[in-house]
């Protein structure tokens, strides 16, 4: 796990391990001259301020703490290279800093996501002109798909997929937009962001299904395919409750 701690206006990330233990992390960079840490940090021998595992003070048992930011006037100042960010990153003092903002379930680096939609460096919080507000940035945090979430997504994609050639015991496409429209009507907000995801998942799921089927046309009977392609139809088309043959 990993926690943090300002220490003379420097961000120290410190590092444990419940299962192996910190010597690890120096055999890396012993090996590479680079670790990652959480999936979000990459931190060199330069950010490293723990005891060399070479030195008399060495404890393999102690946490590993890097040097990942330092404090310019009001915001700490994470540097592109650590995060692996195409922009630098300054988060404002007054934020707490804890793993969650960093990394979201399934090990996501938040700020990468970030970084690929900006054009220049990201301020979170304070007073900057081009600062996302913190309350922008905690609801943008909400936004993140949860385990459950991803997990609904694969099976509806999965489902999706094997339906072309499977007899499959759930729809689980058809749960996973149920779950969607759940979470909108419960937050009451950004509607038409949640919708278009629904939108874009029934489409993805459409190609994929006619890309398959052209791929095995021959597995298809006449009847088979006109089948598919009323259900197909009946996707792109709801208007129209039902279609015969």
């Amino acid at each position: 796990m990993i926690k943090f701690k300002v220490i003379n206006n420097k961000v120290i990330l410190s590092y444990t391990s419940d299962h192996f233990g910190s010597n690890w992390v120096y055999l890396k960079l012993d090996e590479s001259g680079s670790v990652l840490i959480s999936k979000a940090f990459c931190v060199t021998k330069n950010e490293l301020i723990s005891p060399s595992n070479e030195s008399k003070d060495y404890n393999p048992d102690a946490a590993v703490e890097f040097n990942i930011a330092d404090k310019k006037q009001d915001y700490y100042c994470f540097n592109k290279d650590i995060l692996s960010l195409n922009h630098d990153l300054y988060i404002h003092k007054n934020i707490n800093l804890e793993q969650r903002i960093f990394v979201a379930v399934r090990n996501i680096s938040i700020f990468k996501k970030i970084d690929n939609h900006v054009s220049n460096s990201i301020y979170i919080g304070g007073d900057n002109e081009n600062s996302i507000p913190e309350s922008i940035f905690r609801e943008l945090l909400k936004n993140f798909p949860n385990t459950h979430e991803l997990n609904k997504y694969a099976s509806a994609r999965i489902s999706s997929i094997l339906s072309s050639y499977l007899d499959t015991k759930d729809d689980y496409e058809e749960k996973y937009q149920k779950y969607l429209n759940k979470k909108v009507s419960k937050k009451g907000s950004n509607i038409q962001f949640e919708y278009s995801k629904i939108e874009v998942l029934k489409y993805k799921s459409i190609l994929e299904k006619l890309m398959l089927m052209l791929d095995a046309e021959e597995s298809y009977t006449e009847s088979q395919w006109q089948e598919e392609l009323l259900q197909i139809i009946l996707l792109l088309y709801p208007k129209y409750i039902y279609l015969f043959k």
